[in-house]
């Protein structure tokens, strides 16, 4: 079935025309084709690391606003984050870089998901700071799983654009693959960088 589309607040969409406005100038021919572009928004939420490493679920999700993809005739235009904090709706961040047109990658990859299912599913963003992590969610309305797909910020644990069942994703991130866990810890590198012998015991050595 077709994806789910989310209907973007006309608050929302009155702080997306300004920022656009803002931070585009006049000669940018980018500005004017907004006016007539396709926008496909997004629900934001960012989810912190501690809270999957104590396991207790549901996980505590936290809204934190929109991302707005603009399209022309299927061309990426540019993507806006903004940020909702009770009445407070400001434009977080802008960007017509071409390299941000990854997006549509995994835009195109979860409506392939979303065509092969037997109900609607609906599509928000989750940002997980703590480890640098963004995927798109898909959810279904019947309660099943989620199906996570990653679009940024990966590492050798997780795949970029590949699917992933939300118990799966999860611990992925919070079990260390064995490649990293070869690899120096941050005390390690810290102490190495700074030309200090790793102390015998687990405390940093003292500053003279």
């Amino acid at each position: 079935m077709p994806l789910s589309k989310t209907e973007l607040p006309d608050e929302i969409l009155q702080v997306f025309q300004a920022g656009v406005t803002d931070f585009l100038n006049q000669e940018d021919p980018i500005r004017e084709r907004v006016k007539d572009a396709t926008l496909f928004a997004i629900r934001t939420f960012t989810l912190g690391l501690d809270e999957i490493q104590r396991g207790q679920k549901p996980y505590k999700v936290v809204p934190v606003g929109w991302r707005i993809v603009a399209m022309r005739q299927n061309d990426f235009l540019l993507s806006v984050d903004i940020a909702q904090r009770r009445e407070q709706i400001r434009v977080a961040s802008i960007s017509n870089d071409p390299k941000s047109a990854t997006l549509l990658d995994g835009l195109r990859a979860v409506e392939r998901l979303a065509a092969e299912a037997n109900q609607p599913l609906v599509l928000s963003l989750l940002r997980i700071p703590g480890v640098l992590i963004d995927a798109f969610v898909l959810t279904a309305q019947d309660g099943g799983e989620d199906v996570i797909v990653p679009i940024g910020g990966l590492n050798e644990a997780i795949e970029r654009l590949r699917p992933y069942k939300a118990n799966e994703f999860f611990g992925r991130i919070t079990e260390p693959t064995d490649a990293r866990r070869e690899q120096p810890s941050l005390l390690d590198r810290f102490l190495e960088f700074n030309q200090v012998e790793r102390p015998k015991s687990n405390q940093l050595p003292r500053q003279r």
